[in-house]
C-alpha cells in the first residue's frame, strides 16, 4: 500500500513526524484505504499533494468500493473522480446529475467559469460509462501539461 502513494525505499521507514506535509497526506490516506470505510468525506485531498502523488490518489480512488465526498478546486481530480457536481452559490445547493463535462455543458459558461469546454457530449467521460477511444491519449496529454505546468513554476 505504501509503494501505491510513492513511498520507496528507506522512505517507508520513517517516522510519521519527519514526513513533509504532503507524505503525510499521502500516508493518512494510505492508512486510510487499508481498513476503507464505507464512506469518504473529503476536503482538498490534493492541496498538500505533488502531481505524481495526485495521480495514485486518483487510482486509489477509482478502485474505491465505498461512497465518497469531496470538496476540490483541482479540476484534474474533480475530472477524474466525480460522477456528479453539487455547485454551492450564495448558500444554494443545485445538483448536476453527471461529471464535469456535463457539469460544464450544462451550466453553458465554460469561458465565465475559466475552464476549457468539453468537446465531449456529455456524459462521455462519466466514471464507470463509455470513455471514447481516446480516453487514454486524452490522460496521456493532460499529464504531461501538468508535469509541463510543474516545471514552469519550479524555477
Amino acid at each position: 500500500m505504501l509503494g501505491a502513494f510513492l513511498f520507496r525505499g528507506d522512505d517507508v521507514d520513517k517516522p510519521a513526524a519527519v514526513l513533509s506535509g504532503g507524505e503525510k497526506s499521502r500516508l493518512a490516506l494510505a492508512l486510510i484505504l487499508l481498513d476503507p470505510p464505507s464512506v469518504l468525506l473529503m476536503d482538498e485531498p490534493t492541496i498538500h499533494l505533488d502531481i505524481a502523488s495526485v495521480d495514485a490518489l486518483i487510482r486509489a480512488l477509482q478502485a474505491y468500493e465505498g461512497a465518497l465526498c469531496f470538496i476540490s478546486h483541482d479540476v484534474h481530480f474533480i475530472r477524474a473522480i466525480a460522477r456528479r457536481v453539487v455547485r454551492v452559490e450564495s448558500g444554494q445547493l443545485t445538483e448536476f446529475l453527471g461529471d464535469w463535462d456535463y457539469y460544464l455543458w450544462k451550466r453553458g459558461s465554460a469561458g465565465e467559469l475559466g475552464f476549457e469546454r468539453s468537446a465531449f457530449p456529455p456524459g462521455r467521460r462519466c466514471r464507470g460509462g463509455a470513455g471514447g477511444p481516446n480516453r487514454r491519449e486524452d490522460r496521456r496529454r493532460a499529464a504531461e501539461a501538468r508535469a509541463d505546468l510543474a516545471r514552469r513554476t519550479r524555477g
